[in-house]
């Protein structure tokens, strides 16, 4: 083989040798998804809890209502208004600790749908860390690994179960 044939060969091979972070990059994306699929899941069932507390308020009422709040926030504290006025204790509590774990993890949800993607090496190591850092003209923010944004999503993935109890025992007797 030629010279020119095997720097040929060599560039090929080269080009289709996946990047260093492209996996990580993958992973990231992935994961990011899910936490924001995962928080778009409990706000269906915020929606859902909403409905329910606001018997007797017609049900496309009390949808148009919920909708009109436009940001998570407030929607959750719409929710948490009318299920902690319901006067009933094992809902308010059980609710308690939902909202509690709801605030927590929207604040990382907010980090990953509002900052942006940086692939880091150090120093002369092949590691590659893939974060999700603020952009650049934000004040605010702090870096999130995919460990990170792994756990929001698998926690956001456990409140949902915990939510989804919750709708199925609303206005059960007593």
């Amino acid at each position: 083989m030629s010279k020119k044939s095997n720097s040929a060969v060599s560039a090929l091979a080269k080009a289709l040798m996946p990047r260093p972070g492209d996996d990580e990059k993958k992973e990231l994306y992935s994961e990011a998804g899910r936490a924001i699929i995962e928080l778009s899941n409990a706000e269906n069932l915020l929606a859902a809890i909403f409905c329910i507390v606001s018997n007797p308020v017609p049900y496309e009422t009390a949808k148009e209502m919920f909708a009109s709040q436009f940001s998570f926030e407030r929607k959750l504290k719409l929710v948490d208004f009318m299920v902690t006025r319901a006067n009933h204790p094992e809902e308010i509590a059980a609710w308690q600790a939902i909202y509690k774990d709801l605030k927590a993890h929207k604040a990382v949800r907010n980090l990953i749908a509002r900052q942006g993607l940086r692939i880091e090496t150090t120093g002369a190591t092949p590691v590659v860390d893939v974060l999700l850092m603020p952009l650049f003209y934000q004040s605010r923010g702090k870096p999130l690994k995919v460990s990170n944004v792994k756990d929001t999503a698998d926690k956001l993935g456990e409140i949902n179960v915990r939510l989804w109890e919750f709708v199925k025992g609303l206005g059960s007797p007593r």
